[in-house]
């Protein structure tokens, strides 16, 4: 093989629909004749014959540059004049939400103001089903937190935020949606979006950056819509909000 070969090669093996070729054949060609120069090889074939595990380690590093790329572009929409605003046509309309839930709720306890019905969709009274990634009985606070919501003077009602469905309230991350867990429409017609969080998991990098999410979308509705992210069980970060 000659560089050119290798490039071509390696530019066919790696993914990149987001990278225009023009980009990729550049990078390549400096990382093929980067590492000759460093390792002092004059053979381009040294670096042919183990083109497989080359082509893996250059894949992981351009990944690593698009991740961050991708997180320095969206904390840049996170800063007050960017472009990113929220306006009416982007406000949430509970008419719009289709509510179809894997499982309803089948403790005891009866909600009164939940919007599709008195058994909110996925929510359980006790962590029993063993979910993937529910720990510290969290599922349990959430349940708390739906009952704390449902008894809430200001709350109009509510409704249990189901994940990945096609109409649930979604806000945009750095790498994916996420869902909040409750949605609210209060007695004077703004809107409360809640995402509880375990205390295990409260101060984690992902949690961050949801709530700084939920604030920038809750300040940029102009007073129209209200973020909290409660844990522990204490309510006073959406008492001040209201």
């Amino acid at each position: 093989m000659t560089v050119e070969q290798l490039v071509v090669w390696l530019d066919r093996r790696i993914d990149h629909q987001d990278i225009p070729y023009a980009e990729s054949a550049a990078f390549l060609n400096k990382v093929v004749r980067g590492l000759m120069a460093k390792h002092g090889i004059e053979d381009v074939s040294v670096l042919a014959l183990d083109r497989f595990r080359l082509c893996d380690e250059i894949e992981a590093a351009i990944d690593r540059h698009r991740v961050s790329e991708r997180l320095q572009a969206f904390q840049g929409f996170l800063l007050p004049n960017s472009e990113l605003t929220v306006d009416d046509s982007r406000m949430l309309d509970f008419s719009t939400v289709s509510y179809e839930p894997s499982w309803l709720y089948a403790g005891g306890h009866v909600f009164h103001k939940h919007y599709f019905g008195p058994k909110p969709g996925e929510l359980e009274e006790k962590n029993e089903r063993g979910s993937v990634g529910r720990v510290g009985g969290e599922l349990k606070e959430e349940f708390k937190c739906a009952c704390w919501l449902d008894d809430h003077p200001k709350v109009k009602y509510w409704f249990r935020n189901l994940d990945r469905r096609r109409t649930s309230f979604r806000l945009q991350t750095s790498t994916d949606f996420f869902y909040p867990d409750f949605v609210c429409m209060l007695e004077d017609g703004r809107v409360l979006v809640v995402e509880y969080k375990g205390a295990h998991i409260y101060d984690s990098e992902d949690s961050k950056e949801k709530r700084a999410v939920g604030a920038v979308w809750a300040a940029r509705t102009g007073g129209k819509a209200l973020f909290a992210m409660p844990t522990r069980l204490e309510f006073n970060e959406i008492e001040e909000a209201l």
